[in-house]
């Protein structure tokens, strides 16, 4: 069994660095906190701007005005979730929109795990207004 010289080892190894650095860098900018700041900006506008008894229509038109990197989610038919990236280490937004006869009954910000942020807007619910 030989071993590599020195010279084919240390090229062989920065290759590898620069592989991984070459994917790595990409996936940061587009995962990191500071970035999801400006999905959550844009997350918060959508809630804003959508009001109770809007049309589900509405809800569509504003997301994608508004959309940046957000995420759309309508497998639920009474139920709109919209949501930002994918963030290591950070807590995720998802603002839960729920639909009662085709109009907006309520509006919630939630983690990625289910609670309000605890930062986040109050919920707009129908009961409210």
């Amino acid at each position: 069994m030989s071993i590599l010289p020195d010279t084919r080892l240390e090229k062989r190894i920065t290759l590898i660095v620069a592989i991984l650095a070459a994917l790595a860098i990409p996936i940061y900018v587009t995962t990191s906190p500071r970035n999801n700041e400006t999905n959550r900006l844009a997350l918060l506008k959508i809630r804003d701007t959508i009001e109770i008894g809007d049309p589900l229509q509405r809800v569509f038109d504003v997301y994608q005005q508004n959309k940046a990197h957000l995420k759309l989610n309508t497998t639920n038919p009474n139920e709109v979730y919209i949501e930002t990236p994918l963030v290591f280490g950070a807590s995720n937004w998802t603002l839960r929109i729920e639909i009662n006869n085709s109009k907006v009954a309520a509006v919630k910000v939630r983690t990625a795990d289910g609670p309000s942020p605890p930062n986040g807007p109050k919920d707009k619910i129908a009961s409210d207004k």
